[in-house]
């Protein structure tokens, strides 16, 4: 569906869930944490992809934390003082070692 970037991410029960993925850096922060047990949320949202059609309802990661750690206090950590360009640099080449569909 269009150039949107997505993640497959497998449950506790074994299958497989499809997000998409529209907040910066909760790909890198991911990728990072790739064979830690996460905790998710998400929302459904309907969101006009022309690519499909026109409005079409789909799931998107909107949070995600392992441990005691969230996506967004890590988000905040890691971007401060760096340009988008820098943290692509550094996570980046993660993100494409474990691609997110």
């Amino acid at each position: 569906m269009g150039d949107y970037q997505h993640v497959s991410i497998k449950t506790n029960s074994g299958r497989l869930k499809s997000f998409f993925i529209f907040k910066p850096g909760l790909d890198y922060f991911l990728a990072l944490n790739k064979d830690k047990p996460l905790t998710l949320i998400y929302e459904v949202a309907e969101m006009n992809l022309p690519e499909s059609g026109g409005k079409t309802r789909i799931e998107r990661l909107t949070s995600a934390r392992v441990g005691k750690l969230t996506y967004q206090n890590w988000w905040k950590q890691v971007s401060r003082g760096n340009t988008l360009e820098q943290l692509e640099d550094k996570y980046g080449p993660l993100v494409k070692k474990y691609p997110l569909k």
